[in-house]
């Protein structure tokens, strides 16, 4: 559901934009993830809260993330006229890093020949999306295949094309950290691992490898 090459998700936070409440904890009973929303009115002086209390199909919805509707009816916008950026420095620990996940729903019925389209860019330029539109009422993610370092920052710029300022109704942030060993490389020929059974665990058949018990046990204690 979230991709990453590498690494354990933890500390997340899910940012639910363009609430009336600010700094709240909320579960939603249609959530299936059963996810807890931290509720952020504006991104900045610079965005506002916009909202849609129309009915979304989000049970039809090929978006595996299946936002509940509440997060999906409100959004935070670019202020527009001179400013058609959405951006969000993050000041996290500075060694760590992080994975996004940004999640959309065009909320306002635009009028016949107007699109809303833009650019996600995060640490300035380390990634860059292609431009995007998106459909009224339909729920979209955008949740990069990677990690990214901290100190954090995204923006959301309109492109040239588009007749209004970007939009965010959500998104999610983890802190990664690196697994202690790498995972076993697929092109291993089977025949290179033999396993015998003991009556206290399984052990590796091949000189040198501590048992899988004794793996375990070093990752429970690496965790306390």
């Amino acid at each position: 559901m979230y991709p990453i090459d590498s690494g354990a998700q933890y500390n997340s936070w899910r940012y639910d934009l363009g609430t009336l409440s600010d700094g709240e904890f909320v579960r939603y009973k249609e959530d299936v993830y059963d996810r807890l929303w931290y509720s952020y009115g504006t991104l900045n002086y610079s965005s506002v809260r916009i909202n849609n209390s129309s009915v979304f199909d989000v049970h039809d919805s090929n978006d595996g993330y299946k936002l509940p509707v509440q997060v999906l009816r409100t959004a935070v916008q670019a202020s527009g006229a001179y400013n058609n950026t959405l951006s969000y420095p993050f000041s996290g620990i500075s060694n760590s890093r992080r994975y996004v996940c940004f999640h959309f729903a065009e909320i306002a019925e635009l009028t016949q020949g107007k699109k809303r389209e833009f650019i996600i860019s995060v640490n300035r330029g380390d990634y860059t999306s292609k431009p995007i539109t998106l459909e009224y009422l339909t729920p979209l993610s955008i949740c990069p295949n990677r990690t990214f370092e901290s100190p954090f920052h995204f923006s959301i710029d309109a492109t040239m094309e588009s007749d209004l300022p970007p939009i965010l109704n959500a998104f999610e942030l983890y802190r990664v950290a690196p697994l202690p060993h790498k995972p076993t490389d697929h092109g291993d020929e089977p025949q290179s691992l033999a396993f015998t059974t003991t009556p206290n665990d399984f052990e590796y058949g091949l000189m040198g490898q501590v048992s899988i018990l004794e793996r375990l046990t070093l990752y429970v204690d690496e965790g306390q």
